[in-house]
């Protein structure tokens, strides 16, 4: 354990660098499922000066560094347009948000001579816990929102928390109280499933804009839907008169091309590849420049403090369309198309095309590149565009419904048959096809025929098994998987609805139908010859650390039918009690909470106290019966218990539940490390010292390594497989300056000891190196050892 916490700490403290997935995952359901899908948190991409995330502190003693509002103006050409966004909403989607909000806004607006913002904050999910990070952000995106449209209305959706599921739910509140644009300055990785969430931003009227990311290349998520528009990031310099210098990809810059999205038409002739790709648009995002920011509640400290990151694009941007749609009789309906048929038309005088700088795995080109996008924006002439832009009259599209070979009409049935319960799903494929000459866009349902969702798990129905692409071009088609589950005896019947953008047709019902069977197979599990029933105990006694202990079950077949045995998961005891009962097993439904899962497959090494041992039973015939084995890894001390359950098609409702238990005693025998340091008496955690040498004038070191235990000792040595470097006020990552040169000996008896000889070697002048070591053993018993390695270059 002082290992782990050790690496840690020098990761995400010592050598912090871009951003972290927020801690505690949460889940989030799709729209027409009740089941736990993806464990999904989002992050917001916010950069502080001197490269470091969230590490600044606000000077309230100075003022403010970066550029000014009335520099950015005219870089981008604001200074030119008339408008100012009045009578437009601009909404702001943070989570946690700042309860001093009101007030920072009003001593920012001071500071650069801005007229009084009219800010409406709305916590509709109740009142947040605080969290500085996204207090900074909630500020930085008020604040300069209303820097490029300070007459716009900005309305402030808060989200309790920073999970999609609240960070969604807030989106769709700040689209229900009018906002014409939505500025989301966060997100997180791509995961499968994501385009069942892109419905959330497909609202005509309103334009979504998502930082693209500051983790360089790669995608996120919203900002790879066809839907939003991704904001990546720039270098700007400019003068002190705000006049532009130059303008590069920022290094940070997220984008790529998505893992899961189809490419958008309007992205049709500006890239190649059949999946979307980001960003759109780009916009100052370097923190060596930054944008100042004022806030009260950061770290406990109020005052200026200068940001940067591409979550400073996005909210400018949605001001940018906010002084668009002011001047405007109807909103822009499709955003996305919009700003791309405008720059098809006039991209010299529209954007700023950035052609030079790299996010690390893309490079800035001429034209769109997954570095910028398009470019930044020229709002002198881009917004004139925007403002006077019709969207094209398209021929419709025509949705057609096909099983197989047969076409099918608009409520039609279709027959699953029969299956005996327990059994596979019974899956049934239907073709959509788009008939018509533009693109027809679809979204799929289970509906029972009231309305209401047909996916319950305890009364027979079906289940979407792979669903559609949401987009299909002009004569193109995508297939739907339906599947008729077997967890329940009786009659299974509901409606497949296909919502589409073709008016003639929408939606589009196929009613299903089925039968599911009775089972006649018994489940009964023993432990030799004691009968273990659901609910029972099996116990493994004590051993001791180190010492494996295992059981062995029988499971057997005692009716007349097929045992299904679907699914094995071994979860601690205080959360296997509170697991929903599910219709079959799905992996997927129990990962996030318990993290340790086999599905009739060879069980590999599991994180728990508890391990299945080998492959596992799946089916089990009449009269049958088949041997599992469990093992107690005795890898900690103290008592353990878990619970093993059996997903079956006896039970299907609920698995078979077995109690676990356990004790590992310490083993007396056990070596015990103990490591000093040859410059000095060092305690682990501490800091050893090489002091200070001269380039290509290598120190060493020894670490002496004694066994003051009663067994035998066997240890492990490991540096750190990078070496941080500290140049002028910054850290940063270079090849390691130690090295591991000789170890005498990796296994002692008692009271012997063993010669680590370390060596420093800097190859850069004039530089502090830090690094880390550590001593650990396979025995838990034996404890470990771990320090900081430092040493300055002359």
């Amino acid at each position: 354990m002082q290992k782990q916490s050790f690496f840690a700490l020098s990761l995400t403290v010592l050598l912090s660098l871009g951003a972290a997935s927020s801690a505690g995952a949460q889940s989030f359901a799709r729209r027409g499922d009740t089941r736990l899908t993806d464990p999904v948190s989002a992050r917001n991409p916010i950069w502080t000066h001197g490269g470091m995330r969230n590490t600044a502190r606000p000077s309230a003693t100075g003022g403010a560094v970066g550029y000014s509002p009335a520099q950015v103006r005219k870089a981008y050409g604001f200074d030119k347009i008339i408008g100012d966004g009045t009578g437009q909403t601009i909404a702001i989607v943070d989570a946690y948000g700042s309860p001093t909000l009101q007030q920072d806004v009003a001593t920012f607006c001071t500071a650069f001579g801005l007229p009084a913002a009219s800010i409406t904050v709305a916590y509709p999910q109740g009142a947040p816990a605080a969290s500085s990070g996204w207090a900074l952000e909630t500020s930085l995106d008020v604040e300069w929102a209303h820097a490029i449209a300070p007459g716009a209305k900005i309305l402030v959706v808060i989200a309790k928390t920073a999970s999609m599921t609240n960070l969604l739910s807030a989106v769709d509140y700040a689209v229900s109280q009018g906002a014409s644009q939505v500025s989301m300055s966060w997100g997180s990785g791509e995961f499968a499933g994501q385009t069942g969430f892109d419905y959330h931003f497909n609202v005509p009227g309103v334009s979504f804009f998502a930082a693209s990311g500051d983790s360089g290349a790669g995608t996120s998520w919203p900002a790879a839907s066809p839907y939003v528009i991704s904001v990546g990031g720039t270098t700007l310099n400019l003068d002190a008169s705000g006049n532009v210098l130059s303008e590069t990809g920022w290094s940070g810059s997220g984008g790529g091309v998505s893992l899961f999205e189809t490419r958008p038409g309007y992205q049709n002739g500006w890239q190649t590849s059949v999946n979307r790709s980001i960003p759109d648009v780009s916009y100052a995002a370097d923190p060596a420049t930054g944008f100042p920011v004022y806030i009260s509640n950061y770290a406990g400290t109020s005052g200026w403090i200068t940001v940067g990151g591409t979550s400073a694009g996005a909210p400018q941007w949605a001001a940018l369309s906010a002084l668009v749609n002011s001047s405007r009789a109807k909103a822009l309906q499709t955003p996305g198309a919009a700003i791309y048929t405008v720059a098809a038309t006039s991209y010299a005088a529209d954007f700023r095309d950035i052609t030079a700088g790299s996010n690390g795995g893309f490079l800035a080109t001429t034209a769109y590149d997954l570095v910028t996008g398009l470019g930044s924006p020229a709002a002198s002439t881009l917004i004139p565009a925007l403002t006077i832009y019709s969207s094209p009259v398209l021929p419709p599209p025509l949705l057609a419904v096909s099983q197989g070979a047969t076409s099918l009409a608009n409520g039609t049935t279709v027959d699953f048959g029969t299956a005996t319960q327990g059994a596979a799903v019974v899956t049934q494929d239907f073709v959509l096809a788009n008939v018509g000459n533009s693109d027809l866009v679809v979204s799929v349902s289970l509906q029972s025929s009231v309305g209401a969702s047909a996916v319950v798990s305890n009364t027979p129905g079906f289940a979407i098994v792979t669903p559609p692409t949401a987009r299909i071009p002009a004569g193109g088609s995508t297939t739907v998987r339906v599947g008729m589950k077997t967890n329940v005896v009786g009659a299974a019947a509901a409606n497949l609805v296909v919502g589409s953008n073709d008016s003639t047709q929408n939606p589009f019902t196929v009613a299903l139908t089925g039968v599911v069977s009775g089972s006649t197979a018994q489940i009964a599990v023993s432990s030799g010859s004691t009968a273990i029933a659901s609910g029972g105990t099996l116990a493994f006694g004590d051993t001791v650390v180190g010492v494996p202990a295992s059981q062995t079950i029988t499971i057997a077949n005692a009716g007349k039918s097929d045992l299904k045995l679907t699914g094995w998961l071994i979860a601690p005891s205080a959360t296997a009690s509170s697991l929903p009962s599910v219709a079959g097993f799905n992996a997927n439904d129990f990962a996030a909470l318990c993290g340790v899962i086999a599905n009739n497959a060879t069980v590999a090494a599991q994180a728990l106290d508890f391990r299945l041992v080998g492959a596992l039973p799946t089916t089990i015939a009449a009269g049958k019966s088949a041997n599992v084995q469990i093992s107690l890894n005795a890898f900690t001390l103290g008592d353990k218990a878990a619970q093993l359950l059996i997903y079956n098609n006896v039970t299907p409702g609920a698995p078979y539940r077995i109690n676990l238990t356990g004790h590992i005693n310490p083993n007396p025998n056990s070596g015990r490390i103990s490591v000093a340091f040859s410059g000095g008496n060092v305690a682990s955690g501490g800091i050893a010292s090489y002091g200070v040498t001269t380039v290509g004038v290598p120190v060493v070191n020894t670490f002496t390594v004694t066994n003051t235990g009663s067994g035998q000792l066997q240890f492990n040595v490991s540096l750190s497989n990078q070496t941080a470097t500290k140049t002028g006020g910054k850290w940063s990552y270079r090849p390691p300056a130690f090295k591991i040169l000789s170890v005498q000996s990796m296994t002692l008896a008692p009271g012997q000891s063993s010669v680590v000889q370390v060596q420093f070697n800097p190859s850069v002048a004039a530089t502090s190196f830090i690094s880390a070591i550590a001593f650990t053993s396979p025995n838990p018993s034996a404890g470990s050892y771990n320090a900081v390695l430092t040493g300055t270059s002359q």
